[in-house]
């Protein structure tokens, strides 16, 4: 799948989580799971591939408070958010191959 960051903080924090994640304050299990995800997100063919069942735990879903927004959870707390990297949101999952990545963060604060 194609990656494309909303701006250059997110895309260090992505690309490299290990030096960037102690300004965001990210605790170190979020990092473990941003590098794992980024990982695997590469290799998908489209957002369909979320709902495989060896990446349902990320439960990738559409958000209503902006339009074209989706999540995917690293865990209990964080959250990644993106938008379908052309900003269609009527594609539906299995045509979504590309996504641009818009914040990292901790989803009750």
């Amino acid at each position: 799948m194609d990656i494309i960051f909303a701006n250059t903080r997110i895309e260090k924090l992505c690309l490299n989580p290990d030096v960037y994640a102690v300004k965001e304050g990210l605790p170190k299990q979020v990092v473990e799971e941003l590098k794992l995800f980024m990982y695997r997100v590469r290799s998908f063919d489209n957002c369909a591939d979320f709902f495989k069942p060896a990446h349902r735990r990320y439960n990738l879903e559409k958000l209503t408070n902006k339009k074209g927004l989706m999540s995917i959870r690293l865990d209990r707390k964080y959250r990644v958010t993106f938008y379908e990297k052309n900003r269609n949101e009527k594609l539906s999952f299995i045509e979504i191959t590309g996504i641009e990545i818009e914040n990292v963060s901790n989803h009750y604060k």
